[in-house]
């Protein structure tokens, strides 16, 4: 539990979420399901094949640690969603400079 604790302690600043409470806790998995589906997730663990598995925090994770308190900011709704667009906007260029390199490297050999 306490790589679990350790790994949402640091996501509170992205979730914009500095404490988990009975009231919030649903808000805080939400966010953290809307991060995974851009690709950000806060845990991995290996397989015994050696393949890394990333994984977000499971809503039982989530309920073990209301109470949690952090220095993290407060962010809105609002403010969560602009940054979660960001975010995607920023993977979806990255996508696409990789592809554009990756044509030109084939039209070179």
């Amino acid at each position: 539990m306490r790589g679990v604790t350790e790994a949402l302690i640091w996501a509170t600043m992205l979730l914009g979420i500095p404490q988990i409470t009975e009231k919030n806790y649903l808000e805080v998995y939400k966010r953290n399901l809307k991060l995974g589906k851009v690709g950000i997730n806060f845990l991995n663990q290996w397989k015994d094949d050696d393949t890394l598995i990333k994984r977000v925090f499971t809503l039982e994770e989530i309920k073990q640690h209301i109470g949690l308190s952090t220095n993290a900011s407060t962010r809105t709704n609002a403010a969560f969603n602009k940054n979660l667009l960001r975010i995607l906007n920023e993977e979806i260029d990255r996508k696409i400079q990789r592809e554009l390199k990756e044509e030109e490297n084939a039209s070179i050999s």
